[in-house]
């Protein structure tokens, strides 16, 4: 019998956002969100400003979180459209219409 060489990938156990990404069914832009809002936790070997990698280990969380199904991102998605703040202030200064001295004239 011949042994099945096993898959490189599957021996790390740390993934890159993209392969995490596909193995959980979310998308990219959900994984860097995640990783910069501190829901998945990460690690960068290289130091500083170098790739960053998410353990393997976090793939059940995120399985939990949807509830085991990671067949529907949408599940996730809701949950952090629920923990968004929603009384934040605007960037930049207000409109010249809406300052004071504008109306005044």
């Amino acid at each position: 019998m011949s042994e099945a060489t096993p898959n490189p990938t599957e021996l790390r156990p740390n993934l890159s956002p993209a392969e995490f990404a596909r193995e959980s069914g979310l998308g990219i832009a959900t994984v860097r969100r995640y990783v910069k809002a501190g829901k998945l936790p990460r690690a960068q070997p290289g130091g500083e400003r170098c790739r960053v990698m998410i353990p393997r280990s976090a793939l059940a969380a995120v399985s939990k979180a949807c509830g085991g199904n990671t067949d529907d991102p949408r599940a996730i998605a809701a949950e952090t459209a629920a923990e968004a703040p929603t009384n934040r202030k605007p960037r930049g200064p207000k409109p010249r219409w809406m300052k004071p001295d504008f109306n005044s004239r």
